[in-house]
């Protein structure tokens, strides 16, 4: 028996000095030291959260930026025990449309609202090749799947994309060589339309180049981790990609885009606020597709001069609802937690550009995020619902004719002027009236992607799409403003005569941050907001906690 139990002792030792063993090398693989390692090589990614923000990190893995927000948009699954019946519904409820919305700049009611396309496509349409179309279904997917598109694309290329980041400099076809290039973009309805009608027009000036279309979600979010999909693993196509306006800086960061200064692209042919958002690091790498810019609509019936003050705005919202009892609200805006806050933010005199960042905790930020309270609140001139509007929210109050004044974009003007509109000849668009006035910017740009081996015809493509023929077809079939200060021309006021007053909104119009870890950036700042909307902090007391981290972000682009 003593042997035996000596026996059992020894074999318990044994088992204690294994998991001791077990336990030391579990310690080194996640230790920083080990999982810089790990992480370098591209196998696991990293729990150590400094990693994806160390200077020397980021030079070794330009793709860091995109695994640490692909990682922080990750949600965890039901921790509770009977998790795997509940992730095996027999029914899925079906769920209503969604709108382009997850980056600010876009339509947000466009007619590219509603997704309910198949995930793959290939057809050939008027002569123009469809080669695929990348849609998920948003309003029928598993929870699951909505994770996985923001992970495993992005984490199961990641060595893909950290060892190819330079551009594709030998085997470029030339521009009059017979090819076909890709063109990855996200327009259904009008825009889709628009789009084919100019690839048509294209490829009847360049009989030798094809234009093949890859559809992208119609969800700006999902559209980005699409393209991040190609890029991640070195593929060079698509050849020509559009970009919401703050995803340049971080693509070329990580060494996607090709940069355009070898063209010599004209500056002085765009709104100053746009080219901005495509330039980094001194180089240019996107051109303007077509602008979008947050302004200040009021209706000419109620408000017989627009407002040139804060002051004089709420003075008068409060002087149309007490005459014009239709009225529930003097001012519409979007005040929930997500990106259109961060604009309304901007558009209502926030300084949050590039050179704010250092700290955000200014007098003029304190200023702006105070009227957003204040215009809930305090003035009550807006509903205590604007804490939870977006873009819709506003349009459809607006559009009713509950509001004297709403802050949204230019597609809500051509609705507003459309035929059989109640507001027709009644809709005015000025800047917000802060004391310097400023219109937070929106819009699409065109990039090349730097793998791609069709530069030279894809660049041929960009230039025509910006034709003031092609901007004003397009402004006029399918709302999207010119980025080219040229398509404002006497055929554009013809036909759609609102756009004479566009161009003063536009030419006041402020890019939020270009910079690489703006998402991070936005991330901070929408909580920040909707903590003060919803009264849980004072404007000054939320610049003050989040400013630092901001700062700190910041410094990790530089």
């Amino acid at each position: 028996m003593a042997n035996a139990v000596r026996g059992a002792g020894s074999g318990r030792d044994r088992d204690s000095g294994a998991q001791r063993t077990a336990l030391a090398f579990v310690e080194f693989l996640t230790s920083l030291p080990g999982e810089r390692e790990i992480l370098i090589n591209g196998s696991v990614l990293s729990v150590w959260a400094r990693l994806y923000t160390s200077a020397a990190m980021l030079r070794r893995c330009p793709c860091l930026p995109v695994l640490e927000q692909a990682i922080l948009s990750a949600k965890p699954r039901p921790a509770i025990p009977n998790y795997n019946q509940l992730s095996h519904p027999r029914h899925h409820s079906p769920g209503a449309g969604h709108k382009r919305a997850g980056q600010r700049g876009h339509r947000g009611a466009s007619p590219r609202a509603h997704l309910d396309y198949p995930k793959r496509l290939t057809r050939r349409t008027h002569n123009t090749k469809e080669v695929a179309t990348m849609v998920w279904r948003l309003d029928r997917a598993d929870p699951r799947t909505l994770t996985a598109v923001a992970a495993v694309a992005v984490v199961a290329l990641a060595v893909a994309g950290c060892s190819s980041s330079s551009s594709s400099t030998s085997n470029q076809v030339a521009a009059s060589a017979k090819q076909t290039i890709v063109f990855a973009t996200a327009g259904l309805g009008t825009e889709g339309t628009a789009t084919k009608a100019a690839i048509t027009g294209f490829e009847k000036l360049h009989p030798n180049i094809t234009v093949s279309i890859l559809n992208l979600s119609s969800n700006s979010t999902v559209a980005q981790q699409q393209e991040e999909h190609y890029f991640l693993a070195g593929s060079s196509t698509p050849d020509v990609v559009y970009t919401d306006v703050i995803w340049p800086p971080t693509f070329a960061r990580s060494g996607w885009l090709a940069n355009l200064n070898k063209f010599h692209p004209t500056a002085s042919q765009f709104f100053p606020g746009q080219w901005a958002t495509a330039q980094y690091n001194g180089g240019v790498y996107a051109i303007p597709w077509f602008i979008n810019a947050e302004g200040l609509y009021y209706r000419t019936d109620l408000i017989k001069t627009p407002p040139t003050t804060i002051s004089q705005l709420v003075t008068d919202a409060k002087q149309a609802m007490a005459t014009d009892h239709s009225l529930k609200e003097g001012l519409a805006f979007e005040g929930a937690n997500y990106e259109g806050s961060v604009t309304a933010f901007q558009s209502f005199g926030a300084q949050i550009g590039a050179s704010n960042l250092s700290n955000i905790n200014t007098p003029a930020n304190v200023s702006a995020l105070t009227f957003m309270y204040d215009a809930i609140h305090t003035y009550k001139i807006a509903p205590s619902a604007a804490t939870a509007w977006q873009e819709p929210n506003v349009q459809a109050a607006w559009q009713a004719g509950q509001a004297p004044f709403a802050l949204n974009w230019p597609y809500l003007f051509q609705l507003s002027e459309a035929k059989g509109s109640s507001l027709a000849g009644k809709t005015g668009w000025i800047p917000f009236p802060s004391s310097a006035p400023q219109a937070s910017l929106g819009g699409d740009d065109l990039a090349i992607n730097a793998k791609s081996t069709h530069q030279a015809a894809a660049y041929e493509f960009i230039q025509y799409l910006d034709s003031p023929a092609a901007q004003d077809h397009r402004a006029i079939t399918a709302g999207d403003p010119p980025a080219v200060k040229a398509g404002y021309n006497s055929a554009l006021y013809t036909a759609a005569p609102y756009y004479r007053q566009e161009q003063a909104v536009y030419a006041v119009v402020t890019p939020r941050p270009v910079t690489p870890v703006y998402p991070q950036i936005s991330a901070q700042l929408q909580p920040m907001i909707s903590s003060v909307l919803s009264g849980q902090q004072t404007p000054k007391a939320a610049l003050a906690a989040t400013a630092p981290t901001v700062a700190q972000i910041y410094q990790t682009a530089k």
